[in-house]
């Protein structure tokens, strides 16, 4: 019988060896390295079933390889593993997408059931693939999650104005999170738009947010907390006037702000998050990347795999 092949990153030599003697008999250890850049290349290279995370780690930290291994085609199964204690890191463990978050004292009794459940969860989303569902990290059925790859910020404000616009003339709510210099412009091409955004303001169906000023209310440790991201948005959503009732149509560019940061990693789990939020809610999400950010195909993998659709000259393409 072929056994499911594992990776191990850890950087601490005598904790390796024990992890990789601890899974020599259940599974296949393809690898065991000891950084995070090292764990990228070889999880692309020997294409393991699950990659066995640290957090802390030099070169390239847990996360942040998480995130990169997220992208490939086909990824892994992550699981991490950490000597940490902290309900938030396992909160942005498995925001990210992580199967599991196991303590290294407990490694002993609990990494190999771990591995298991990640092994027939990833069985089960293989099934599902293949009988035609999305896939189980995506944006749910029926929600409207689009990206717009932006040259310029003229760009930018008349794609936004344009879905803003039309949702206001359709009755429904709007959210705008951007920068203030992108809301201004914003909100001046909607005044071209025959929509008088200072009425809408007044009328509290429109709500602005400085982008930058709302994410730092989200993270901890530098990665979004669900706790967080629920106590900052939700009440946005409940208190714009109507939304839940009529619909609500957000802009926001928060994302964009961790991926050009180089938190490749905590703007994925955001994504994750706002699809969280909009699920099963009327609620049409459009998030904003400037296209030198994420002039990368990885990049764009990264960021498409948590969308429905992508805005290109003013139309909405379906991602599959």
């Amino acid at each position: 019988m072929t056994l499911p092949r594992i990776l191990i990153a850890e950087d601490h030599p005598e904790t390796r060896e024990r992890i990789a003697s601890l899974l020599a008999d259940a599974f296949d250890v393809v690898a065991a390295v000891s950084d995070g850049q090292r764990a990228v290349e070889a999880a692309s290279s020997l294409q393991p079933a699950v990659v066995v995370l640290d957090i802390s780690m030099p070169v390239l930290g847990g996360f942040a390889a998480a995130a990169r291994i997220r992208m490939f085609a086909r990824p892994p199964s992550i699981v991490f593993l950490t000597a940490f204690d902290d309900p938030s890191l396992a909160e942005a463990a498995l925001s990210l997408g992580a199967s599991a978050f196991v303590l290294k004292h407990k490694m002993a009794t609990e990494l190999v059931p771990a591995i298991r459940r990640a092994l027939n969860v990833q069985s089960h989303a293989v099934e599902r693939t293949q009988a035609g569902a999305r896939p189980i990290h995506g944006p749910a059925a029926g929600l409207l999650h689009s990206v717009c790859f932006y040259e310029d910020a003229l760009a930018l404000s008349r794609t936004v104005a344009q879905f803003i616009g039309e949702g206001l003339a359709a009755d429904q709510a709007a959210i705008l999170i951007g920068t203030p210099a992108h809301n201004a412009a914003i909100m001046e091409h909607l005044a071209l738009m025959a929509v008088d955004p200072e009425e809408r303001m007044a009328l509290g169906n429109l709500v602005l947010f400085d982008a930058e000023a709302l994410l730092t209310r989200l993270l901890v440790d530098d990665m979004p907390s669900g706790r967080r991201v629920d106590e900052a948005l939700m009440p946005i959503f409940q208190e714009v006037r109507g939304g839940e009732e009529r619909g609500v149509r957000a802009y926001g560019e928060m994302v964009d702000l961790l991926w050009n940061s180089n938190r490749e990693a905590a703007a994925v789990s955001l994504e994750m998050h706002w699809n969280r939020l909009a699920a099963g809610r009327p609620i049409s999400v459009l998030c904003g990347y400037s296209r030198a950010g994420v002039a990368q195909a990885e990049g764009f993998k990264a960021i498409c795999d948590q969308h429905s659709h992508v805005v290109s000259n003013g139309n909405l393409i379906p991602l599959s």
